[in-house]
């Protein structure tokens, strides 16, 4: 199939249907290894620890939680890559006439009008938004958890929960916005067959509330990419400065965790990259390329954008060489990811002692 809803983008469909797979596979296996800790670490919730370690312990779990919801925006990202995969598969071989024409005349697009669409258009707006708002919200809890780490302003489950919530509720409006103008605008645009329309993205009828509504969702990306880079960079170097009174074992789960939270980060500002260069200097590039090659180009960049969602599940394995087979369950004997590891805490007058969290 040399034409469809991608337009001959082998590329594109290849890497839709790859990105999609394994990130649905992979985030899936995140929520369902945290969900396993939950119930082993429910019978030992009434234990009585020694202050420091409950510290840690409570740390671990609202950077499990958050990771949760990360992992539930990074499937929807996946699931929106899935159905741009198969209507692509499904409408190219049912209705060659329309979509393995190159130029289609006088055709309507009834993948455009389909409900599908829709709700891949909703899940392409949502989820970049809700990723980069818990991004943003461990970078907080890091940047307390290190800085701060006895402030009463550190955040637990409850707390987390209130943001959560917040934080989808303030995401899902980027979403249903361009969704409900791309239904009104259906009588407009049901003949045409650009790549926006193929993949679902925001057409309205109404230009002046395009650049508006772009403008804010790539001020609020752009913003938050900023702030968490700001204050990765100032763990840092509280880090290398302050390291005398942070080298505890205590404090080296404490990095080892910020070092898992500041490759998630940047794989996610990484995977915005592509698609901000494309559109910010697109009308340099369509007058310097032919409407195809930009349509291919564009079309790349949007999947790119979903890479971290593949990505990520991976590096929450990184804290040991065997870890990432346990993604898979490829090894007879389990290895603990380190969010399940126990810490060894060592103390001169009651030798070591060795915590589950």
């Amino acid at each position: 199939m040399l034409y469809s809803l991608l337009q001959g983008n082998e590329f594109a469909r290849v890497s839709a249907w790859i990105i999609g797979f394994v990130g649905i596979v992979a985030n899936v296996n995140v929520l369902y290894q945290r969900y396993k800790m939950h119930l082993s670490n429910f019978s030992m919730h009434n234990q009585d620890y020694h202050r420091g370690h409950h510290s840690v312990i409570k740390s671990r779990k609202v950077i499990n939680y958050l990771t949760c919801h990360l992992a539930i925006a990074d499937i929807f990202g996946a699931i929106y890559l899935i159905i741009i995969a198969s209507a692509d598969l499904y409408y190219g071989y049912s209705y060659p006439a329309i979509y393995q024409n190159p130029n289609p005349i006088n055709q309507t697009n009834i993948w455009s009008i389909n409900p599908l669409c829709k709700m891949a258009s909703l899940l392409v707006f949502t989820t970049p938004i809700a990723s980069i708002f818990i991004t943003f919200i461990i970078a907080v809890d890091r940047f307390i958890a290190v800085i701060m780490p006895n402030s009463k302003a550190r955040l637990n489950v409850r707390r987390c929960r209130v943001i959560i919530c917040m934080c989808w509720c303030l995401s899902l409006p980027f979403g249903l916005f361009p969704t409900i103008r791309s239904i009104i605008s259906i009588p407009h645009f049901k003949s045409s067959f650009e790549f926006s329309d193929n993949i679902c993205l925001y057409r309205d009828d109404n230009s002046k509330l395009i650049i508006p509504f772009v403008l804010l969702r790539q001020g609020i990306l752009h913003l938050s990419c900023t702030l968490i880079t700001i204050l990765y960079i100032i763990i840092i170097s509280y880090i290398k400065y302050k390291n005398s009174g942070i080298g505890s074992q205590l404090h080296r789960s404490e990095r080892r965790i910020l070092l898992i939270m500041c490759l998630i980060t940047f794989t996610n500002i990484f995977s915005l990259a592509p698609s901000t260069i494309i559109l910010g200097i697109a009308p340099t590039l369509k007058s310097l390329l032919s409407e195809k090659v930009y349509a291919h180009y564009a079309v790349v960049s949007i999947i790119f954008n979903f890479s971290n969602i593949a990505i990520n599940p991976f590096i929450y394995m990184l804290n040991g060489r065997r870890s990432i087979f346990h993604l898979f369950q490829l090894h007879r004997n389990k290895v603990l990811p380190f969010w399940t590891r126990p810490i060894i805490i060592r103390s001169k007058n009651n030798g070591t002692r060795e915590i589950n969290t």
